[in-house]
């Protein structure tokens, strides 16, 4: 349930969730996902868009 919370959230509110930088989200997504971010995009949306699936997203987030 929390998961599907977090997929379906922009990545500002995952950040504020996770007490992490919403911007720096969006730089390593680009950097280390090669794929397109808006901080204002859910993670589900940034999965679509890059034709990825959520939990590749959300490794990428969590990831050192």
């Amino acid at each position: 349930k929390m998961i599907g919370a977090l997929m379906n959230s922009s990545l500002e509110k995952v950040a504020q969730f996770l007490d992490m930088d919403a911007e720096k989200m969006v730089l390593k997504l680009s950097e280390q996902g090669h794929m397109n971010a808006s901080v204002r995009e859910s993670v589900s949306e940034i999965a679509k868009a890059n034709n990825k699936k959520s939990e590749d997203v959300l490794a990428i987030i969590f990831s050192k």
